[in-house]
């Protein structure tokens, strides 16, 4: 996703040498790829944090 808004933001006029998400799984909802999988790591480590957070400060 930062590349792509790289892309757009630098190469503006340079329409063919851009490569997107989008482009690389030839839909425009391959952009909800990455974001699926940083949501999903994001939500695991919050439930992991959640479960652990009584006993926390005694094990560090």
């Amino acid at each position: 996703i930062l590349q792509d808004v790289r892309a757009i933001v630098l190469y503006q006029d340079l329409a063919p040498n851009r490569i997107t998400v989008a482009d690389a799984f030839d839909s425009s909802a391959g952009r909800l790829l990455p974001l699926g999988i940083t949501i999903g790591i994001f939500v695991v480590g919050l439930f992991i944090f959640r479960r652990q957070e009584p006993w926390f400060a005694e094990r560090v």
